[in-house]
């Protein structure tokens, strides 16, 4: 992984700034540059040189910085603002750094090589995580951390942090049981099948038929309505013999 040589170039701007966004419509673009401890800096940029080097460089690599007639120095983009409607840049800020102190970035993962586990068993390949944290000297800082996706061979083999490969020069700060990538067995859910429909009260034609065959249907009382009164053992038949042993 060898970092190529980005450069950008500034003007120096005054606080306050009048009239942004007719700057903004000449295509120049308000930054601000900050750290290693000198006082900030008020700055103007190019539109395209600045989507030229951002697409390069994203936020995690060393950009050459040349502010007129100031030694060059080297930064890293921070923070982007970008109109929502247009999508036009709004501010950037630039972070200077200090090439002999340990400096702390992250890192995006690139995926490369191809899944066993996917390809040939039906695995979803999962990538829960998107960045590392890492921390180097800035003369060692490499632009992403590669991920190799051959390793998943089988259903259920995962790569975790611990497994990422990157210089003896750079330290993963990111937790090393983390999970990066894994090959799973997506399982889908049955869907519920739908209830016979049940016969509505008042369906007259099955009551008829029933009554026809001779089969009667005892009612049904509700909750709360009260019992019918409660018959003898033998009916009618069971009252005459009681009254003939009298």
């Amino acid at each position: 992984m060898v970092n190529q040589e980005i450069k950008l170039t500034a003007t120096s701007r005054t606080l306050p700034t009048k009239s942004l966004n007719s700057q903004r419509s000449q295509g120049l673009v308000p930054a601000e540059l900050y750290g290693s401890s000198k006082p900030n800096q008020h700055l103007f940029l190019n539109k395209l040189e600045l989507a030229r080097v951002y697409h390069q460089a994203g936020s995690s690599s060393l950009v050459d910085l040349f502010v007129e007639n100031q030694p060059a120095c080297k930064v890293m983009v921070q923070e982007v603002q970008v109109d929502p409607l247009t999508d036009n840049f709004n501010h950037v800020d630039l972070l200077q750094i200090a090439m002999d102190k340990e400096m702390f970035a992250h890192l995006p993962l690139m995926l490369i090589g191809e899944s066993k586990a996917v390809k040939e068993h039906g695995a979803t390949l999962v990538t829960p995580l998107q960045e590392v944290e890492i921390s180097c000297l800035p003369k060692d800082l490499i632009p992403h951390v590669e991920v190799d996706l051959s390793r998943l061979n089988n259903l259920g083999d995962t790569i975790r942090v611990k497994d990422l490969q990157v210089p003896s020069t750079v330290k993963i700060i990111t937790g090393a049981n983390e999970v990066v990538a894994s090959a799973i067995l997506q399982k889908f859910e049955a869907e519920p099948v739908a209830a016979a429909p049940v016969a509505e009260a008042g369906a007259e034609g099955v009551v008829a038929e029933a009554g026809e065959a001779g089969t009667q249907t005892a009612p049904v009382a509700e909750a709360g309505s009260p019992r019918p009164p409660r018959r003898e053992a033998g009916g009618e038949a069971g009252k005459k013999k009681s009254e003939e042993k009298k």
